[in-house]
């Protein structure tokens, strides 16, 4: 996938689809990438590049796109959805599949103590369920750039949503071109109207890709969000530059004193780790520890456990490396 090339998606009922190409007698297998499809959305899967054996070439960097000649030999299986067939994937015991929401274009959720569910839309929607279905009205409507990966992104509740009503947003801001972190303030099931108060923006992006847009509060209370290389791998590596990076504020917006602030002055002294190149998914444990994937390019896909100061190496290294930097 490059910057300026057509994505081709792959969508069944919001299940994982593999794709196989045969060119000649070379065979490699692709799959969709970038799925947190069911319940938790997609990130613009595309098909992506693989390497396959080929007599001429040792590897064929290979993905869907408009010049259809250059494949005019490939056949391609890919689904058939009219005759259903997506299959969810056997459950361990004890657990059931229930459908809670259809026809939505989901990219987080947040459960709230009192059961109710807030689905987040690529779109800029939030729906909001309540006792297993989706209410009518939304929670929240935000004008957003919904363009090829740009939307709305994640959510994340306060630790004392019970009492405050806040929540956390990262959503791509239309027209400006850059990605924004708001907190906002729920009022029953609607959010309250001008409750927005904005906590931090990043620089602009080069293309319409690679936004990250990973958030979790620490025990500390502190927010972590992730940023992609926009497109422009170099800027994962930058200091005094806000992609490709790893970033911890407090819940105010404000910067912690204890972060490294090696990385510039600023809002940069909010940048805790570098080299990522689009890492949309952040999860901790009960002992604290935060891993962080990384949508891979060519080769690898990575899960990385967060280290502050640490660099991911991209666009240097992917995967597993020796490089002591």
């Amino acid at each position: 996938r490059y910057p300026g090339q057509p994505h081709y998606n792959l969508h069944c009922n919001q299940s994982i689809v593999l794709a196989k190409a045969q060119i000649g007698n070379a065979r490699s297998q692709h799959s969709s990438k970038d799925f947190r499809h069911h319940t938790f959305g997609h990130r613009n899967q595309t098909v992506q590049r693989k390497h396959l054996s080929h007599p001429k070439k040792d590897s064929l960097d290979f993905s869907l796109h408009s010049n259809m000649k250059y494949y005019a030999h490939i056949l391609i299986v890919i689904l058939l959805a009219t005759f259903n067939l997506c299959f969810a994937g056997k459950l361990p015991p004890g657990f059931v599949e229930i459908e809670l929401a259809n026809e939505l274009d989901p990219t987080d959720f947040a459960i709230a103590s009192d059961g109710r569910i807030f689905i987040v839309e690529k779109k800029g929607v939030i729906q909001l369920i309540r006792d297993g279905r989706v209410l009518d009205q939304p929670f929240m409507e935000l004008e957003v750039d919904n363009t090829n990966e740009r939307g709305l992104q994640s959510i994340e509740l306060d630790p004392d949503f019970e009492t405050n009503n806040y929540l956390y947003v990262f959503y791509s801001v239309p027209v400006r071109n850059f990605n924004r972190i708001s907190r906002f303030t729920a009022n029953g099931d609607r959010v309250l109207t001008g409750s927005e108060v904005i906590l931090y923006e990043t620089d602009p992006n080069a293309g319409t890709v690679h936004n990250g847009g990973g958030m979790i509060i620490t025990p500390d209370r502190k927010l972590i969000f992730t940023t992609g290389d926009g497109g422009a791998t170099w800027r994962s590596q930058w200091s005094g530059e806000t992609h490709g990076k790893i970033f911890r504020i407090n819940l105010d917006g404000s910067i912690p004193d204890d972060n490294p602030k090696r990385y510039g002055g600023g809002k940069y002294e909010a940048i805790i780790a570098r080299g990522a190149r689009n890492p949309f998914g952040i999860a901790q444990n009960e002992s604290g520890q935060i891993f962080i994937n990384d949508v891979g390019g060519n080769d690898w896909e990575e899960i990385n456990e967060l280290e502050v100061g640490a660099n991911y190496g991209w666009p240097f290294a992917e995967g597993k490396h020796d490089d002591p930097n």
